[in-house]
């Protein structure tokens, strides 16, 4: 069973459904170097809880945590400008989330049913796009 990853340090794109429906998997380990998350990368892997992603990610694709009901935290990098429809989707272990001044849109549904969503930190809200429906349901913020 895959239970946890080690990418190599030339790793600079996780590709469209790479790690799709991996049920088992926990860790992502040494994604520092990420510039590029596709969509739907790690969409269904209902058991992760970590991905170490450093501030190189620049480009996050729709639904590329969707359903990883299991993920505590995530880091979203300073140089990513959006967190694109039903990015976290469904992430309902997520607890605080801290956008960063490079973010200009959060998309439709972003972080939509994270249920134990209680804290969402801007460093510069001036300026940011929000869907309506980014935080739907969300009931503890």
């Amino acid at each position: 069973l895959l239970e946890n990853i080690t990418l190599s340090a030339e790793t600079e794109i996780i590709g469209r459904s790479a790690f799709k429906n991996s049920k088992w998997l926990k860790n992502v380990r040494n994604a520092g170097g990420v510039s590029k998350i596709n969509a739907h990368a790690f969409s269904g892997c209902t058991s992760l809880e970590s991905v170490d992603i450093g501030d190189k990610l620049e480009f996050l694709g729709k639904r590329a945590f969707e359903h990883c009901c299991n993920l505590r935290e995530i880091h979203i990098s300073s140089e990513l400008s959006e967190i694109p429809e039903r990015a976290f989707f469904r992430c309902k272990n997520l607890k605080k989330v801290i956008i960063p001044e490079s973010v200009k849109i959060i998309g439709s549904q972003a972080f939509a049913f994270c249920s134990e969503l209680e804290e969402v930190v801007f460093f510069d809200r001036d300026g940011i796009e929000i869907a309506d429906d980014a935080f739907a349901w969300c009931d503890k913020l």
